[in-house]
């Protein structure tokens, strides 16, 4: 994360000094999942002040990319870029003055959904905030407050209002996002990897607070002692609190002597290896704009990008990491972000749910927009679970977590986490919803959930093999197991917490007046959603 900077002579770290490695709390070997495309929530795609009117551009997520313009009302809009005709790349078309963006293979327009010049509508909704274009595929206009939410910085707005420096730029990372985004939770490497632009003395801070501020949304709270060289400007300790937003933004404010510094870092995965970072900072340390781009540029690209490329394989971590520990690593390693945005998740989905069961209250296209929303919630459950996140809570107990004021909704965290299980066991858990799965002989469809038999697959087999699922649908045909007494249907438990719960299953049909010949049947496939009733509130 980056850290409060001044243009000063380098000062290198204390010879021989070093952190105590001694802690009993070791960090958590959960992964942050890379967001994707279909991550709920806005993403941000461009800095405002580098799409211009009729601009066009290229941007890349970690499964596919966008074509992204500007209209020439100063609107932003994007679709996926591939012409819904043959794949043309969109990216490469030109902006139209009738706010379209048209294909240049065949001329196809893509614009507003009700614009009579449209021949297919741009996808989901652009929105600007703080000099960043963020974009949400769920979204249907740019004020939007569906959960997860627009972040919403108002250290900004007051650095604006005050006439504060205030500086913006993108950089481009050589490393996961899992590694950009655990640096931000990480207070300790300042007094090593900034040394030369950071006053805070090795080992502090000694203890932070952490508050939930909605389902999405987590403040912590900490202060740095400040070393000798730097306590004439900023007394002998520094103010800092970092907001993390679900599932990509992070600020952090720094507060001395009545002045203050804001470090707003908007990230995006645009490869499995590789993190685009938009960095926004303000502040009133130093006296103009180009003393402050310098500052904060030399601590992004120079320190913490070097310190992220150099990081080890994810492999190279699970066989010889996360071996030690610092006393706070059970909180700066993200711990209770993780469990606390798993719960807001399983609350979201929760929601759509009801929302989708509500009789007569949506059109066919609403519908498929809300089926589409549970498919991506329900998706990013598993990608958290599959990344260790429920088991992450063995670093964290009740009574340790309600000092450290890790609330959501007014009431702490339930931090048990569930037992493996080979068996589907739901007892008297509430049936939510059954989620219907393209069939196979529909397969050349575009299927409503955006899910391939190949990317089932992995997933459930990827499951399989930490021993909590039954295995896959799709494993030989000697590996399936009948449940219920129904001799085609295979059961899957996709992903368990204490609270919900999401089953798969396949099943044959024969059609009517089919013979038995397994080239006549058909295989339906579906999700189960439960809810345990004690959660029925959450």
């Amino acid at each position: 994360m980056l850290r409060l900077a001044w243009l000063a002579a380098a000062i290198p770290a204390a010879a021989g000094l070093a952190f105590n490695f001694k802690s009993e709390h070791f960090p958590s070997r959960a992964r942050f999942p890379m967001p994707t495309s279909y991550t709920p929530g806005w993403h941000p795609i461009a800095l405002s002040k580098n799409l211009g009117r009729g601009n066009v551009k290229k941007v890349e997520f970690a499964d596919e990319s966008l074509a992204v313009w500007r209209d020439y009302q100063g609107v932003v809009k994007a679709h996926p870029d591939a012409c819904p005709h043959l794949g043309a790349l969109l990216s490469t078309g030109k902006a139209l003055r009738n706010g379209c963006l048209q294909c240049p293979y065949h001329g196809l327009c893509v614009g507003d959904k009700d614009s009579p010049s449209s021949d297919v509508s741009a996808v989901g909704a652009c929105a600007e905030r703080d000099g960043i274009v963020w974009w949400n595929r769920f979204a249907t206009a740019a004020d939007d407050d569906t959960a997860p939410r627009l972040l919403t910085c108002p250290d900004m707005e007051e650095a604006r209002k005050k006439n504060k420096p205030l500086i913006n730029f993108e950089v481009e990372l050589q490393g996961s996002f899992n590694d950009a985004l655990r640096n931000a939770f990480d207070v300790y490497h300042p007094a090593f990897v900034h040394s030369s632009s950071f006053g805070n003395q090795l080992g502090t801070p000694n203890d932070v607070k952490e508050v939930w501020l909605d389902a999405e949304t987590m403040r912590m709270d900490f202060e740095y002692r400040s070393s000798e060289k730097y306590e004439k400007r900023t007394g002998k300790t520094t103010n800092n609190h970092h907001i993390f937003k679900f599932p990509c933004a992070v600020y952090n404010v720094v507060e001395a002597k009545g002045k203050s510094m804001l470090i707003h870092i908007a990230m995006r995965a645009t490869s499995p290896t590789t993190t685009m970072w938009y960095v926004t900072s303000a502040s009133d340390f130093v006296p103009h704009n180009q003393i402050l781009e310098q500052a904060v540029r030399r601590v992004a690209e120079k320190e913490d990008a070097v310190q992220i490329r150099n990081m080890a394989s994810d492999s190279m971590k699970a066989k010889y990491a996360y071996r030690v520990g610092l006393p706070l690593d059970k909180y700066t390693a993200g711990i209770t972000f993780g469990v606390g945005a798993v719960q807001g998740m399983e609350e979201r989905l929760a929601n759509v749910i009801a929302e989708l069961n509500t009789p007569n209250l949506h059109g066919p296209e609403e519908t498929a927009r809300l089926l589409a929303r549970a498919w991506a919630e329900a998706t990013e459950l598993m990608h958290w679970e599959e990344h260790g996140w429920l088991e992450a809570t063995d670093s964290l107990d009740t009574l340790e977590a309600a000092n450290a004021q890790t609330l959501l909704h007014n009431a702490a965290l339930n931090f048990k986490t569930h037992e493996p299980t080979t068996s589907l066991d739901l007892g008297d858990w509430e049936h939510l919803a059954e989620l219907n799965l393209p069939s196979e002989e529909n397969g050349h469809e575009e299927p409503m959930w955006h899910i391939s038999e190949l990317e089932a697959e992995e997933m459930l087999e990827t499951a399989a093999q930490r021993n909590n699922i039954i295995p896959s649908p799709w494993a030989k045909k000697e590996n399936r197991v009948a449940m219920d007494g129904e001799k085609n249907k295979v059961e899957a438990l996709l992903y368990k917490s204490d609270r919900l719960a999401i089953t798969f299953s396949s099943q044959q049909t024969q059609p009517e007046g089919g013979n038995q010949s397994s080239l006549n049947r058909a295989k339906n496939y579906k999700w189960d959603v439960y809810r345990k009733p004690a959660a029925a509130g959450v």
